[in-house]
Formats: C-alpha cells, sequence, structure tokens
C-alpha cells in the first residue's frame, strides 16, 4: 500500500488552489438563498418543476399520448393507494391468504407462460421432490436472457462525462449511454433529463444511432432509480422508432421493474401490469426462457407458492437454474444451508454466479456466524466469485456494533486477497463503525486516513459527503482540541498530522490477521480485545484504535471532559445546527441549479454537458 501521507500533502495543496480560484468567480450562499427564494414560483415547492420539463419534452412527440401530458395539475390518489397497501399488507401477515393469493398468481399466469415458452430440450427423469440436487442444474441457454449489467464491472464516477460530438463519432453513442447507465455517478442531479433527450425518437441528432441495446440500458437506469413513469415513457420511445423492436431483455427489465414497484404503495393489482407485457410478448411472438420464469416466480411470497411454481417448471422441462436456487435458498433453515454449502453443485455454480455467494453469506451472517461465513469465503477462494456487495455484508453488523477494528480487518483481507476495493457504501460503513466506536484521541487522524484510503482505491480527487463524514466532521469540529487542528499555528498542525497519518499508515501494514479472523474470533461476542491475548504485532494498532480493554469509551455525556475532548450538551446543540445548516446549503444549491432548466432546459442541459469540464 502506497504512504497515504505523501498523497496527502498533494491533494490538500490542489484543493486549495482550486478553492482559492473558484472562490473569486462563485456565486455567495447568501446571494443563492435570496435567488432560490424569489423564485420559488418556478423550483420551488408545489412548482412541478420536474413535470413541467416532462411535458416540455413529451410535447414534441406528436404521434401517440402520454399520460405525463395530462396530470399536470393532478393528484396522485394517495388515499387509494395507501388502502389498498394497507389491505394487502394485512392479507400477506396470514399465511394461508398469503398462499391463497400465491395459488391464484400462478393459475392467472402460468397460461401465458405457456404459450410464450418454446419447446427446450428434454431433461432427465429425476425426482421432483423440492430439495433435489437437480435444482441447481444449468440452462446453456440461459446466457441470452441474463442481466445487462452481469458481465459490465461497475465503477464510481464524479460526474456525468462531457457529451461527444455524435455526429463526428457516431460509434461512442453506445459505450456513452452504457457509460451513464452502468456506472455509479455522484453529480447526476440532471442526468435523467440528458437520457430523456438522448433517447427521444424526435432528436434527429441521435435517432440513427438508437439501438435496442442502447435503450435497454436507458431502461435499466430509469428501473435502479425506481422511476417507473420514465421506463414506460421510454417503452413507448422503442414502439415509436420505424426500425427498433424490444425483444426478450426488454420485457425482462420491465417485468423486474413491475416486481420491483410491488414494493411501494400501488392502486392496481400488480397482475394487471404483468399480464399487459405478456401479452405484448405473445402478439409480438417473442419467447422466453428460463430467466422470465425466474422472474415472474419472485413475485410470489410464500416459500410452498415458489415450490410449486418450481415443480410446474421442471414437470414442463423449463430448466430451473442458479438464479431460482437464490430465492428457494431463502427458506432453508441454517442447517439446510450449512448442507448445501459443502455440496461441490454449489461450488460450481459459485463460480459463474456471485449472487449464490451472497445469498449463502447473507443466511450465515444474519445467524451471527461470522467465522462460518469467512471460513466459506477462504475456503473456496478460488472458485469462489465476490463482489463489494459481498463486502458489504460482513462490514453491516459490525459497523452497527461500532467495531471498527474487525471493519478494516474485513477490508484489509478482502483487498489484499480477493482483490476487492469496496464502493461508496463500503467507506461510508468503515466511517459508520468509526463514529461508533467512540471518541479517542486519534480520531480525526483516522477519519483522515480513511477518506485518503478511498480516493487512493476509488480514484477520486475527493469523497462525497454523506450522513457518516458528516457526522465525523461536526464531532471533529466542535468536541476536539487538538494540534492537527490549530488554525493558529497552521504549519505545526501539517506536521502532526503528517506523522500520525505515517505511523496509521504502517500500522495498517502490520494488520495481517489471517489466524485470528479465521480461528476462533466470535465477532458478535467479543467487544474489546485483551492486549495480553492478541498477537503482540496488532496491539499498537489496537491502542490507536481505542478498542482495548481499558481504553475508556462512555461516561457522562453532560460533563465529558479532557485535554482533547469537550463533550456537553452546548457541542451537541452546535453539532445538530451545523448539520442542519449543511442540509438547508445542499437543497438550496440543487434547487440553484434547476433554475436555468425552469426557463430553457434545452439551453441549460446544452450548457451542462457539452462544454469541456
Amino acid at each position: 500500500m502506497i504512504q497515504l501521507c505523501k498523497r496527502w500533502f498533494s491533494i490538500t495543496t490542489i484543493i486549495k488552489a482550486k478553492n482559492t480560484k473558484a472562490a473569486a468567480t462563485a456565486v455567495s450562499v447568501k446571494d443563492i438563498t435570496a435567488i432560490v427564494k424569489n423564485n420559488k414560483d418556478l423550483i420551488g415547492k408545489g412548482s412541478n418543476f420536474t413535470k413541467k420539463i416532462i411535458n416540455q419534452q413529451l410535447v414534441l412527440i406528436n404521434s401517440t399520448k402520454f399520460k405525463r401530458l395530462k396530470i399536470l395539475n393532478s393528484q396522485y390518489d394517495f388515499l387509494k393507494a395507501t388502502n389498498y397497501h394497507n389491505l394487502k399488507t394485512d392479507i400477506l401477515k396470514d399465511k394461508q391468504f398469503a398462499l391463497l393469493l400465491d395459488q391464484n398468481f400462478i393459475n392467472r399466469i402460468i397460461p401465458f407462460l405457456f404459450k410464450l415458452t418454446p419447446n427446450y430440450r428434454s431433461l432427465p427423469n429425476d425426482s421432483i421432490l423440492p430439495l433435489n440436487d437437480s435444482w441447481l442444474r444449468q440452462d446453456k441457454n440461459s446466457d441470452r436472457a441474463s442481466s445487462i449489467s452481469s458481465s459490465f464491472k461497475t465503477s464510481l464516477l464524479l460526474e456525468v462525462p462531457q457529451l461527444p460530438n455524435f455526429q463526428l463519432n457516431p460509434n461512442e453513442f453506445p459505450s456513452y449511454i452504457r457509460t451513464l447507465t452502468h456506472h455509479t455517478i455522484i453529480k447526476d442531479q440532471n442526468l435523467p433529463h440528458l437520457l430523456r433527450t438522448l433517447a427521444n425518437p424526435m432528436n434527429n441528432m441521435t435517432t440513427p444511432l438508437h439501438t435496442i441495446d442502447t435503450y435497454n440500458d436507458i431502461l435499466f437506469y430509469f428501473k435502479n432509480h425506481w422511476d417507473f413513469a420514465s421506463m414506460r415513457e421510454i417503452f413507448k420511445f422503442i414502439n415509436l422508432h420505424p426500425f427498433i423492436r424490444p425483444n426478450l431483455t426488454t420485457f425482462n427489465i420491465l417485468i423486474s421493474s413491475l416486481l420491483k414497484n410491488n414494493q411501494i404503495r400501488m392502486s392496481k393489482d400488480i397482475i394487471i401490469g404483468l399480464k399487459f407485457y405478456l401479452k405484448l410478448m405473445i402478439r409480438q411472438e417473442i419467447e422466453i426462457d428460463s430467466k422470465t420464469w425466474e422472474l415472474i416466480m419472485r413475485f410470489l411470497t410464500t416459500s410452498i407458492g415458489r415450490l410449486q411454481f418450481v415443480q410446474i417448471m421442471k414437470q414442463n422441462n423449463v430448466p430451473v437454474t442458479d438464479w431460482s436456487s437464490i430465492y428457494i435458498m431463502k427458506d432453508f433453515p441454517k442447517e439446510m444451508i450449512n448442507h448445501y454449502i459443502t455440496k461441490s453443485a454449489i461450488s460450481k455454480t459459485m463460480r459463474r454466479n456471485v449472487r449464490i455467494t451472497n445469498i449463502i453469506i447473507k443466511s450465515c451472517l444474519q445467524n451471527g456466524e461470522f467465522n462460518m461465513a469467512l471460513d466459506f469465503i477462504r475456503s473456496n477462494r478460488s472458485n469462489c466469485s465476490v463482489n463489494d456487495q459481498t463486502l458489504n455484508l460482513f462490514l453491516v453488523p459490525l459497523s452497527n456494533m461500532g467495531k471498527l477494528d474487525h471493519c478494516l480487518m474485513i477490508y484489509k483481507w478482502f483487498n489484499e486477497n480477493l482483490g476487492v476495493c469496496g464502493d461508496l457504501t463500503s467507506f461510508n460503513l468503515l466511517l459508520k463503525s468509526h463514529v461508533r466506536n467512540g471518541y479517542s484521541k486519534n480520531f480525526p487522524i483516522i477519519y483522515e486516513w480513511i477518506n485518503l484510503l478511498f480516493k487512493d482505491r476509488v480514484g477520486l480527487k475527493y469523497s462525497p459527503n454523506s450522513y457518516w463524514k458528516l457526522k465525523c466532521q461536526s464531532i471533529i469540529k466542535f468536541n476536539y482540541v487538538d494540534p492537527c487542528h490549530d488554525h493558529h499555528n497552521h504549519g505545526a498542525s501539517l506536521k502532526i498530522k503528517s506523522k500520525r497519518l505515517n505511523k496509521m499508515d504502517k500500522l495498517y501494514e502490520t494488520f495481517n490477521l489471517d489466524s485470528i479472523l479465521f480461528e476462533g474470533c466470535q465477532f458478535h461476542e467479543l467487544q474489546l480485545w485483551n492486549v495480553t491475548k492478541t498477537h503482540p504485532d496488532i496491539r499498537k494498532m489496537l491502542r490507536f484504535l481505542n478498542v482495548v480493554k481499558g481504553c475508556s469509551k462512555s461516561g457522562d455525556n453532560n460533563k465529558k471532559r479532557s485535554n482533547f475532548i469537550i463533550s456537553n450538551s452546548e457541542t451537541k446543540i452546535r453539532k445538530q445546527k451545523f448539520l442542519q445548516r449543511i442540509k438547508k446549503i445542499a437543497i438550496t444549491h440543487s434547487s440553484y441549479k434547476k433554475l436555468s432548466y425552469s426557463k430553457n432546459w434545452y439551453k441549460a442541459l446544452n450548457d451542462e454537458f457539452s462544454k469541456p469540464r
């Protein structure tokens, strides 16, 4: 690992230079607040800002009707949706009624699936027992219906990339759309407007470049952002295109959006929307495969209903792939999960499907079996697929308990042995564990070090704000009297901070804890380390993190004083005001960015994304 303290000096210098240059041209917060207040009718609450922009975009298309052209001033029937949702929730609490709903769902949907299913190859007549290992048989044709994100490695971007000149470089359009829709972009406030404009069939510049794959990418983006109205409009764009027709992936994304939409309050039965798409597939002669069957199975809410559905699949020679086993395994008891961990069929499946790994890990962690989960990863390291989500599964319970030391152990082991660098969620969980670990002398340095670790691993110039990052900043600002944050002696502060960061960096390099991680360390029982029983090479690191026996972590918050910590009711109030002010400034700046869009959305869109960064 590189020396993070050296990077800290260079990054600090760059940020200060940029802040000095930007301060001369930036509009003050006071002026922005006044501008926002004077334009509440355009961008404030009740202004229908987003609806108006979408309305202006859809008005350009005269060949069809869109619902959002009519509902600008209408109100959504929240009462009807709430009553329907509450009724459905009460019904699902009763297992017998929930099973009746599942059986009704199967009876109404299965006839459509039979009409859409091609003649699959004959399978051996294995036992139809629901827990038979033949469930894990792979479908050779399942790759064509796999999720469009399954083979795409996402990454984190600070802002939307500059819009290329598609007239000069038309081949860049598919890759640009894929970058926008499959990467995590921090500053993405106006990205939906850009995607709608690029997908608009009346856009003469991009219409010749449209393909069904680019439309599927855009559908995938809006599904992940819970924008189901935009998904329906993009689907109409596809139907308006003279040379493009939806394919199986298109309908699989639409069906999965219904599944996601089913988790929130709805004013009508989800089966209505599902039957609508299935009828369209019959009309357009689009055959389904096992992936579509498995998406339909996820609408079922009971284990018995899912077992019945899988039996119907097997009886009709529809291959049951590893994707189905994910949702079936959720109903297994812990002993059954442990049994399947040792099966070779599971190991083969894991080589191709990281979600199988995650469901096993999640089941172990929910039962407090940290050692079992870690040993499972270690013993299957050569043939096991893991990702950032796997790392986060371990970090979530540990951060909830404030175990910063264990979080750093897990992160270092995943990073060095499995090549997992973590995502934005991973570093937020590290900050969460840091806050809940309690006040200590090195609290500011550990926070600074985690930030540098994030920048080094992810490759961004700065880490975006989050709740736990601001929580750390408020603690450092109001609870600490530390030489590292002495504004009167800036040079001395830099030297002290550099020295402590360098110390933290060296201690982290000695954090090689394979033996402790995998030999009898019960994370859910261990509260504080006893340095007399731990390995001598990690004692200094544990003391630095303040997680050894004898380090005080609690006390009277109203009268907690030391030479470096001040904690009382006054600092608590000041921290609350600080967080509220940050939130207010963020909302004000977000509203200020909307102002140019409310006046001329097309010009604002072009100015924001076409100009060089």
